[in-house]
């Protein structure tokens, strides 16, 4: 039976999450900038984590990758337990901070092979992975160029060719199109699109629109805590209301066998004895299931005697969960690491 909070049925797994965090705490002095959160990302999603300023959302991928220890609880990245086995966790994982670290001295080519051999990436194999880079980055024209006389956009490709260098399975990016013209993010996700799902993404951003488009599912932060995650295959979730004459015990059997109902909530018409009332969310892909519903109700000899909808967008659910935050900045808490910091 489907109730308030979904199908019942325990979810099959069908692979390890890539990352888990369970009951992850940080604090800095008597302030948590993460709080109890819980998190799993699964190989092959592409996860956006969104919120207000000071939702947590940097400390989060920080924690993800090492940089910083919880307080409280336990992340395991690839297997390994962060941030103790963090050696072997970030040969998985490419990072690329708000503020990516890029010797601004070196060429582009150069840098690319200086990040390989950081990483150990073996000659042959670097030479080719540089080559297909430049290609798939849009780099290959401005291999020979100072990085410091890049634009913006184009430095900004350079830094992700170089978190890909030694082909990691999890990429983690904290604002990747910041300050970027609509040209080039549409570039920059271009790229990323086609790197999914052969990579696991996790994307922070402000831009709910790039999260629509590029994301599976999304994370919304506030307190440094978990508030909702939302499927973003339809642009947000489907809210039906129905009356229909019949009783709650069949309209309950009913929606049970609908794939595109997520959860529904079945009350009694205020003057009307023999009519139902019924809140539905849908979120399964399907643009617009009303049609559906009422032949479903019809067919079976009942009479729909109101049907209505709308659907939420990320922004809207954004602002519903997050708008009276009113939170401080995370980055005033800081432990003294550098934002520019690329440890990877």
């Amino acid at each position: 039976m489907k109730d308030a909070h979904g199908k019942t049925g325990a979810a099959v797994e069908v692979a390890e999450p890539l990352v888990r965090m369970e009951g992850v705490s940080r604090k800095y002095g008597r302030f948590r900038a993460v709080q109890d959160l819980d998190l799993k990302v699964f190989p092959g999603e592409a996860i956006g984590l969104i919120g207000p300023n000071g939702a947590g959302k940097t400390t989060t991928l920080r924690l993800m990758v090492g940089l910083l220890a919880p307080t409280e609880g336990r992340i395991e990245v690839a297997g390994y337990v962060m941030p103790y086995q963090a050696r072997q966790a970030v040969r998985k994982i490419g990072y690329l901070p708000e503020r990516a670290a890029l010797y601004k001295d070196m060429r582009v080519e150069e840098y690319l092979w200086f990040r390989a051999r950081l990483w150990g990436v073996e000659r042959s194999r670097a030479q080719d992975r540089i080559e297909k880079l430049g290609v798939a980055c849009g780099i290959d024209s401005v291999m020979d160029r100072v990085i410091r006389r890049l634009s913006k956009g184009m430095a900004q490709r350079v830094a992700l060719a170089g978190v890909l260098v030694h082909d990691p399975d999890l990429l983690i990016l904290d604002e990747p199109t910041l300050g970027l013209d609509p040209n080039q993010v549409r570039e920059v996700l271009r790229l990323l699109r086609r790197l999914v799902p052969r990579k696991t993404l996790i994307l922070c951003t402000h831009q709910l629109g790039e999260v629509e488009r590029l994301c599976d599912r999304v994370v919304i932060l506030n307190h440094g805590s978990v508030v909702q995650e939302v499927e973003t295959r339809t642009g947000g979730v489907c809210t039906l209301w129905m009356e229909v004459e019949c009783d709650e015990a069949t309209a309950t059997r009913l929606l049970d066998g609908m794939e595109a109902v997520v959860s529904f909530r079945c009350s009694p018409h205020p003057t009307r004895s023999s009519v139902t009332n019924l809140e539905i969310q849908a979120g399964d892909g399907t643009e617009d299931i009303r049609a559906e519903l009422g032949r479903l109700f019809v067919r079976n000899g009942i009479m729909v005697t109101a049907l209505s909808g709308v659907r939420q967008q990320l922004e809207d659910i954004f602002h519903r969960l997050t708008h009276s935050s009113g939170l401080i900045e995370e980055e005033s808490f800081g432990d003294g690491l550098a934002e520019e910091e690329d440890l990877l």
